[in-house]
């Protein structure tokens, strides 16, 4: 599997760590003081979405009231950050035992997580953090802003559990964001699949419900959709093509109710991925019901998890 790499800007480069911006609460934060969160979440958005730095994030979050003069971001402000730049979150992982196991599987496969760590290794008191890779040795790799120092960018992921805060990570899917080629060879645009999930999703000219309505489409439609502004999705390609649609009409699964017959013994897993946890079996022969599918996945709520469909070589569900 190819690794993919975040950004690694950092809070204390030149070109803007000293600058400073007035907070809703009347004070003023730089970033080289207060930006780890707003540069972890640059770190994501300049890797999978456009060219960004750190200045306008930190500057919309000191303007949406996400960030006090004395205290830094807000936790909840991190989520909404990624969301206005067009990141989805996937996954929210706790600070329990299964949010251990949980993260580590995400970051076997190569999901990227964004939490506060406590004092230790990474800070004497709260600071964001991004990591993206744990390797077979259980070394944890992570994109900081606030160091390029080795220990720093690589660690045991036991350290890297024990020392964080006891907050939610949150997940991010890289590979929900391949860049598409346009005209203009020097720009990119990132577009995403997803899918229609009931039978009257309205697509609209402009981002408003008031405007001309274009097409009412069907339940699991699927859409390439890109630039996600104010809860609308700009269509990517196809026949609307640059028309627009409700994020509450799109899922990143399709939703259909099926019938499988396995064809072999079967792992069930955590996730849609070969490298996600494996939690229970089904045996061969076995008719199960799935309530959404993802690619080649099928999603069985009585498992609780998720069995592979097919792959190039084997069809291990049969519908029927």
């Amino acid at each position: 599997m190819s690794i993919l790499k975040p950004s690694f800007y950092k809070q204390s480069d030149s070109r803007w760590a000293k600058k400073t911006y007035r907070c809703t609460d009347g004070g003023f934060a730089s970033i080289g003081c207060a930006g780890c969160g707003e540069t972890a979440v640059a770190n994501v958005i300049n890797a999978l979405i456009k060219p960004i730095t750190p200045v306008p994030i930190f500057k919309y979050a000191c303007k949406e009231g996400y960030m006090t003069s004395n205290a830094g971001t807000y936790r909840s402000a991190i989520p909404k950050l990624l969301k206005h730049y067009g990141i989805h979150i996937v996954d929210t992982v706790p600070r329990n035992s299964e949010g251990k196991l949980k993260l580590r599987n995400y970051l076997r496969s190569n999901h990227w997580a964004i939490a506060i760590m406590g004092k230790g290794i990474w800070t004497n008191g709260g600071h964001y953090i991004l990591a993206y890779y744990v390797d077979s040795k259980e070394n944890v790799y992570i994109s900081d802003s606030a160091s390029s120092a080795d220990y720093r960018q690589k660690n045991t992921f036991e350290n890297f559990w024990n020392q964080q805060k006891d907050v939610s990570w949150l997940i991010v899917n890289p590979r929900q964001y391949v860049r598409q080629s346009t005209k203009d060879k020097s720009k990119t645009i990132t577009s995403i699949t997803l899918y229609t999930n009931n039978s009257k999703a309205n697509v609209r000219k402009l981002r408003t419900t008031s405007s001309k309505l274009i097409a009412t489409l069907p339940r699991n439609k699927a859409l390439k959709v890109y630039e996600l502004k104010n809860g609308w999705w700009r269509i990517y390609s196809g026949k609307y093509a640059g028309y627009y649609i409700h994020e509450s009409n799109l899922s990143k699964y399709q939703t259909t109710k099926k019938i499988y017959r396995t064809n072999y013994v079967m792992n069930v897993r955590d996730g849609y991925s070969t490298s996600s946890e494996i939690i229970g079996k089904v045996e061969k022969g076995r008719a199960i019901e799935s309530s959404k599918q993802k690619g080649n996945w099928a999603y069985i709520p009585a498992k609780k998890g998720w069995i592979c469909i097919r792959d190039s070589k084997h069809t291990y569900l049969k519908e029927v």
